[in-house]
């Protein structure tokens, strides 16, 4: 089930997904779709919304030893997301700015 909001001229939905590869044993969480922000400035995607999938997700797929990869999108980009991976010592990949062609996930996509 997908809930369609109209923001300005387009219709946007945020899925979030993470697979990994420990001694060539391949996992993925659940599909997780975020749902808008109403609070936010502009209605779309906020950083508490992330917070709540980091919350919620990352227990079940990360471990240590692993990095976690995401994009530079700005939700991910906040000072309260990076205090999160550093508060709980999770080691963040440096991205570079519009570059989805090095993302793993584009090809699964």
């Amino acid at each position: 089930m997908i809930q369609i909001y109209t923001k300005s001229k387009d219709i946007s939905v945020i899925v979030w997904e993470c697979f990994w590869d420990i001694d060539k044993e391949i996992g993925k969480s659940e599909l997780y779709l975020l749902d808008c922000d109403f609070e936010s400035k502009k209605h779309g995607y906020s950083s508490q919304l992330y917070m709540e999938v980091l919350n919620d997700q990352i227990p079940v797929c990360w471990q240590p030893g692993l990095v976690f990869m995401q994009d530079n999108a700005s939700i991910y980009t906040l000072q309260l997301v990076c205090c999160w991976f550093a508060d709980h010592a999770i080691p963040i990949i440096d991205w570079p700015a519009i570059s989805p062609d090095l993302n793993p996930i584009e090809y699964v996509w």
